[in-house]
This record gives structure tokens, sequence and C-alpha cells, in this order.
């Protein structure tokens, strides 16, 4: 142990003083240059992880200390959004590289090591992504629901029916997100299925319904609004999971698996208000029963309408 830290301490001091240089340089070339400088200091993984980190902490503490003196948390704020940004955009770059090697190496971290490598990093920066191989999924779900969405606005959604407009929108999102990997999309899925992701999975499909359904001119705001998202979600759902497994040419059965359950979505969003009426009519015989009329004259006033009835007299058909 003693002999690791005397190794990854010398490392770290020449590291420092080899990319060492002024804070207007970019985050990226700070990382660049830290990573090109770990390579032939040390082999150990664990010591080059180790390197790059204390690298970044000097920079940071660099960065801070040239923001001192008049405006300087001002500086230092501007400083530390710049370098957030720069990171996310180093982090997308190695996502976009990841996904080049799926092909080979599935949804998991191998694919990420081999993204940086390809990039000239060394593979222990796949440690930028917590969440491992489902970042890579989540990325791929953000891009592929992105570009759905561009290509969908560019349809001439106003000459088509909202069912129609549904249509367009799953089967895109199908032919831009899943079509592409459909090879091994069943091994994202699990990893998106898993205890710790399944709620991010959700969210980030949900995500999806809602802007299609904002798109398709949807406006309500009571409880339809919620009905709507949730029978859309079912339908992507249902047919991404059918497509995996279409043989068909060209997934003609997966397009009419689609078309049967938008159909069945259409008789079942009209299920609550039918509920309602049902519900009021039904509260109504309850109310009567559990409060009747009075038997006698006297005890007539002491009676009480049923709240329900107003609403099961409007519900009811007009029979004149």
């Amino acid at each position: 142990m003693f002999v690791t830290r005397r190794v990854l301490s010398s490392a770290s001091r020449s590291l420092v003083r080899r990319v060492r240089f002024s804070v207007s340089s970019q985050p990226l070339t700070i990382t660049r240059s830290v990573a090109a400088a770990v390579k032939p200091t040390t082999h150990h993984s664990g010591l080059r992880y180790a390197a790059i980190h204390t690298c970044s902490a000097v920079l940071n503490a660099d960065a801070q200390a040239s923001g001192g003196g008049g405006g300087g948390s001002e500086s230092h704020s501007q400083s530390q959004s710049q370098r957030a940004a720069s990171e996310e955009a180093f982090r997308e770059k190695i996502l976009e590289a990841a996904l080049t090697r799926v092909a080979d190496h599935g949804w998991t971290d191998n694919a990420l090591r081999a993204g940086a490598e390809s990039l000239g990093y060394p593979p222990t920066l796949h440690g930028l992504f917590p969440r491992g191989a489902f970042d890579l999924v989540d990325f791929w779900m953000a891009k592929s629901a992105d570009k759905s969405i561009e290509l969908l606005q560019a349809m001439p959604l106003s000459q088509w029916s909202t069912t129609d407009k549904l249509k367009a929108a799953v089967r895109t999102r199908l032919e831009v997100g899943v079509i592409p990997v459909v090879s091994n999309w069943s091994q994202a899925m699990a990893v998106g299925a898993q205890p710790q992701n399944l709620p991010h999975t959700i969210a980030r499909i949900s995500d999806f319904v809602d802007r299609v359904w904002f798109i398709a001119g949807d406006t309500s705001t009571d409880v339809n609004w919620y009905i709507k998202r949730s029978l859309l979600l079912g339908v992507y759902t249902t047919t991404e999971l059918y497509l995996l497994t279409d043989r068909s040419n060209g997934y003609a059965d997966t397009w009419q698996f689609l078309q049967r359950r938008l159909d069945d979505s259409q008789c079942l969003a009209a299920l609550p208000t039918q509920i309602e009426s049902v519900a009021g009519n039904v509260l109504n015989f309850v109310w009567n029963n559990i409060n009747p009329p009075a038997k006698y004259p006297n005890q007539h006033q002491q009676h009480t309408a049923s709240p329900f009835a107003a609403a099961a007299a409007a519900d009811a058909p007009n029979k004149s």
C-alpha cells in the first residue's frame, strides 16, 4: 500500500506538471491531455483512474484561484457552468462513440470502454457513467425520441385524425429507436427493466407519450389527461414487444397489431363517461334505499333528495 501511494503520488505530481496550463483552456482539452499523459505513466487501471482525478482536482483548484478578486463570485459561477456544459458534451461524445460499438459488445460497459478507446481515451473513463450500461441505453432512448418528435412535426398532422397522428408517432418512434438495433434491443430493455432503472425508463417513455399528445392537439385538463397517456403508453410498450418477435416483411404484422391496439384504445377511452353514468345511477339507487321517502305525511319534509339524481338525469337519454 505504501509503495502504491508513493507511485501514485509521484505519477500525479508528474502529470500535474505536464498538463497544468492556463485556465482559459477547455476542460475537454484538459481531459485529453491528462488521458494521454496517464498512459505512459502507469499500466495499472486504478492508478490511472486516481491520477486523472488528482489532476482534475488540481486544475479545478487553479480555476477557482484564478476567479478571485473583483467579480470573482460571478466569474466562478460562469466557469462552473462552462465546465458543466463541456463535461456533458464530453460524455455525449463518448456515448456517441459507444453506440457504434453496440453491435459488437451489446448494451454493456464494454461498449462504453470501446467507445472511449476509439477516441483515444483510456477505458477507465467509463467511470464517468455511474449507471453503467443504462447510461448508454438512456442516451439512445432520449436521442431517438427527440428525432422521432422532429420527424413527426414535419408531417401534415393538420390533415389527419387523432388516431392517425398517434399511429404515425408510435410507428416513427419504433422505426427510429428500435428497428435499427432490433437484433439486441431485448438486452437494452432488460437493462432498463432492472429495479434501479425502471422508474427512469418509464419516465422516459411517458415523456415521449406526453409530447405526442401535445402535438396531437390534446388540451384536456381533467382525468382524461391521465387516461389518454396511460392508454398510449400501453399501446407503445405492447407494440414494441410485438415488434421484437415479428418476422414479417417490412414489419407489416407489427403495424397491423398497432392499428388494432389503437382501435381498442378508442373503445377504452369512452369508458370513463359510461362508467360515470352507471355509477351515478347506482349511487342514486343506494341513496334512496338507505334514506327512503317518509311513509307518513308529517315526515315528508325530513327526506333528503339524492345528490346523485341530477347527474343520473343529465346522463339519461332524451325521451322526447
